[in-house]
This record gives C-alpha cells, structure tokens and sequence, in this order.
C-alpha cells in the first residue's frame, strides 16, 4: 500500500465519520410539549428515576423513539419522556426552547392531560424522508473489501425503505490494493414487530468503479440483518460482482481459392468477451436517519 493511497483512505475515513456526526445532529426532530408538566426520566420505563420536568410550550430536540418514549438530551445527559405528550413542531414554527425547566422530583406519576391535541411522536416518525449509512467489511479470493455508503430514500412507517446513493470501496490483497467508487439503489424490509429488535431483508443493485483496474461493473446480492430500535442494522450481505473481460488476438488464415489453385492469406483480429462473477460474503453495520 503506498503512502499516498493511506492518506486517501484516511482522508475518506474521516470525512465519513464528520458526515456521520452532521447527519445525527440533522436527524433530530423538534416537538413540543402538550402536557402542563412533563416529567423527565433517567430510564425509558414509568418507574424510571425522575431527573427533572419540562412545561408546556416547551421545543425539545428528539433523538430516537422507542416503545413510547422519547429520548432527549436534558442538563446535559440523556433522559426519556412519555411520547404521547409531545407534538410535531413545524420548521417554519416561531417555537423556541425555553429555560423553564426544573430538577423538581416532587412529581411521581406522568402527567394525564385530555387536552392533548396534535401529532403524537409515534405517528410523526412513521413516514417521510430517511437516510441511511452503511459500512461493510468482505473477504473473497484472499481479498479484503471495507464499503461506505450513502442513501437517501423514503421509508413507509420503519417497514419498507428504498435509496439511492454513493458507494466507496477499499480492497487489500497480497498484490496491493485497490480503491473505487460508484452508486447503489438500495431496497429494505422490516418486520413490523412491537419489539427492540426485528429482522431485516434487503437487497442492493449498483455499479463499482476501479480506479485502479481501470474498470467497473455491476454488483448486486441480498441482504439479511436484525434491526436495533428502529435505526440500527448488524448484518450479512452477498456482493456479487460482475466483471467482463476482453481479449483480442491477431489471427491468420489461409485458404485456397479457384481457379489455378491459388492461395490467400487474410489476417484479422479475433475479439472475445467473457462475464464472470465472484461472490463475497460481507458483514455490514448500518444506520438509519
């Protein structure tokens, strides 16, 4: 590996992890609270330890949803507060965040408001607009692959997602490495259980280029994966790849012709193209916005 493709690699590496941090901080979604008085939580559960409250008209930042509740950053670390009391706030929404917040734990049970009208955060974070990081590591034929990716896409209520975007590969071997990049449309199925953890199917179509090789070709296979909470994925994926090679030989032929039995030689060039395909296992690790 020469010194000058290491610095690309890291330079690459780093931009995605600097991406990966802009893209969570986009992520977050602001709601407002609906309740009087919201209590804060430490834990995601009714009993969980109150670590203070929030009040109505309150614009807080939520990061994840999960069985009902949200997740907020509160005086600095992480809290949970009931998902049903907070509604959608929208972008072009006058709404700013308050400091009316107390560490008051005088409060036990959540508040019960029939008030309430609105979006609540489950319904909110079903549909709409996502993105997804990916990253994969292979190994085939005493290659080693590591893979970035990119998408942006519509996903259906955290069931069924499509995308498209970016894709960068590094390959390491005993004879160098190799780098490339390309694009990928991406196709994912949750099943929709009420649970943490849920299985995952997908399956992913693009093209790779080889700046090294000086060539490209399709690549395709499934995927299969378990689902964390919604945004997380660990998984196996198949990369098929196709790659077409050209020979071309100069060749001479000679034959006979009538009349007085005379010869001709003609040469010419014979052209032949072969496809072959190659499958790599990957484990991958994906994130969804």
């Amino acid at each position: 590996m020469t010194k000058s493709f290491r610095q690309s690699l890291i330079r690459c590496f780093l931009f995605i992890v600097l991406l990966s941090s802009a893209l969570v901080a986009a992520a977050q979604k602001q709601y407002e609270v609906s309740a009087t008085k919201l209590n804060v939580r430490s834990e995601a559960k009714s009993n969980g330890k109150i670590i203070g409250s929030v009040t109505k008209g309150e614009v807080l930042s939520v990061s994840d949803i999960s069985n009902g509740w949200a997740e907020i950053r509160f005086n600095g670390r992480k809290g949970f507060v009931s998902a049903q009391y907070l509604k959608a706030v929208r972008r072009s929404s006058s709404h700013s965040s308050s400091s009316q917040r107390t560490n008051n734990g005088s409060w036990n049970n959540e508040p019960m408001s029939s008030s309430y009208s609105g979006s609540s955060l489950l319904e909110n974070r079903q549909s709409g607009l996502g993105m997804t990081a990916d990253m994969g590591f292979g190994y085939s034929h005493k290659v080693f692959s590591v893979l970035f990716g990119y998408d942006l896409g519509y996903q259906l209520k955290h069931m069924l997602y499509f995308g498209v975007g970016p894709v960068l590969q590094a390959d390491f071997s005993d004879y160098g490495s190799g780098f490339g990049a390309g694009g990928a449309l991406k196709i994912r199925f949750t099943a929709p259980l009420k649970s943490k953890v849920s299985p995952m199917v997908g399956f992913r179509l693009g093209y790779l280029y080889n700046f090294t090789a000086s060539s490209g070709g399709l690549f395709f296979g499934p995927e299969l994966a378990i689902c964390i909470k919604q945004h997380f994925n660990v998984g196996i994926q198949l990369n098929i790849t196709s790659t077409t090679t050209r020979t071309e030989e100069q060749r001479t032929n000679t034959f006979s012709y009538t009349p007085g039995g005379k010869t001709k030689t003609v040469n010419y060039t014979h052209v032949e193209e072969v496809t072959n395909y190659f499958f790599a296992p990957f484990v991958f690790f994906s994130y969804s916005f």
